[in-house]
C-alpha cells in the first residue's frame, strides 16, 4: 500500500544506496542474473526466443541493446510459460517480473560491455524502483506490471548505466507510464512472453530517449507533474479505481474461451 516505508524515499536516496552498499551484498543479484540467463539459452532452441533469435540473424531487426534484451528477456519468459522446469529469481514474487527485470539490465550490459560492478548496482536501483511501483498498484492487478513496474524498474537501472540522473531517470518513467500503462494482466500464458519482450525493448528504448533528453512530460495523460510519487499515484488510482471490474470481465472472457475450446 501507499503507507509502506518505501514509499517514503526519494529517487535520490535509492540511488544513493545503489551507489554505496558494499558490493558484496548485491552478490546474489549476479545469481539470480546467472539462474535468469540459463532458462533463456534453453528458451532460444525454440519458440518466441528461437523466433527472436532468427530475426535478428537474418537482418529484420538489428543487433542492439533493445534487441538483445528482447531477445534474452522474450526467450526466457516463454520457456517458463512452456513448462520448462529450470528455477527463476523473481522480482516482487513474480519469476516473468524478474526475468524482465534482471535480463534487460543483462542484455544491455552484455550489448555495451558494462562492467559487472555497474551493473549490479543498476539491477539493485532497478528492484527498488520495481518495488515502489508495486506498493501503488499491489501485488496483482489489471495492468500487466512487467510493463509499469520490471520493466520501467529495469529502464531506471539502463540510464545508471548509461550514466544518467535523476532527471533522465524520471523521464525514463514517463517515457513508460506514458505510452503502456494500458497494457492488461490476462492471466499467466505463452502470450506473457510477448509482454515480457515489449516491456523489455520498451525498457531500454525510454532509457536512451532519456539520455537524449526526451521525456514525455507531466500532465500528458496519467503522467504525473509533481516527480516520482504522482507518477505512481496516480497510476495506482487507475488500477484501483478505473478498472476494479476490469479482472471479473477478463475472467469472463476467459471463461468463454475455455468453453469455446470445449465445443470445438
Amino acid at each position: 500500500t501507499a503507507g509502506d516505508p518505501i514509499c517514503d524515499c526519494k529517487l535520490s536516496e535509492m540511488i544513493a544506496f545503489a551507489k554505496e552498499v558494499p558490493l558484496a551484498e548485491l552478490r546474489f543479484l549476479q545469481d539470480g542474473i546467472d539462474m535468469n540467463m540459463a532458462v533463456a539459452q534453453e528458451g532460444l532452441k525454440f519458440g518466441l526466443g528461437r523466433a527472436v533469435d532468427m530475426l535478428i540473424r537474418q537482418g529484420a531487426i538489428g543487433d542492439s541493446p533493445v534487441s538483445r534484451a528482447e531477445k534474452l528477456c522474450a526467450a526466457a519468459s516463454y520457456a517458463r510459460m512452456s513448462g520448462v522446469s529450470m528455477p527463476v529469481m523473481t522480482a516482487t514474487g513474480s519469476g516473468n517480473q524478474g526475468i524482465t527485470l534482471l535480463l534487460t539490465i543483462e542484455g544491455v550490459a552484455q550489448a555495451m560491455g558494462i562492467d559487472e560492478e555497474t551493473k549490479l548496482r543498476a539491477a539493485a536501483l532497478a528492484n527498488l524502483i520495481n518495488i515502489y511501483v508495486k506498493t501503488f498498484t499491489g501485488t496483482l492487478s489489471a495492468v500487466c506490471a512487467c510493463g509499469v513496474a520490471s520493466g520501467l524498474g529495469a529502464s531506471v537501472g539502463v540510464v545508471y548505466m548509461l550514466g544518467g540522473g535523476e532527471e533522465q531517470m524520471l523521464f525514463a518513467m514517463q517515457n513508460i507510464l506514458g505510452s503502456i500503462c494500458g497494457m492488461i494482466c490476462d492471466g499467466a500464458k505463452e502470450g506473457c512472453a510477448s509482454k515480457v519482450q515489449l516491456s523489455s525493448g520498451l525498457a531500454v528504448k525510454a532509457a536512451f530517449l532519456a539520455m537524449n533528453g526526451m521525456g514525455i512530460r507531466g500532465g500528458d495523460g496519467i503522467v504525473g507533474t509533481h516527480g516520482l510519487s504522482s507518477l505512481f499515484e496516480n497510476l495506482g488510482h487507475l488500477v484501483r479505481e478505473g478498472m476494479e471490474n476490469t479482472n471479473s470481465v477478463i475472467v469472463e472472457i476467459m471463461s468463454g474461451n475455455e468453453d469455446c475450446r470445449d465445443r470445438a
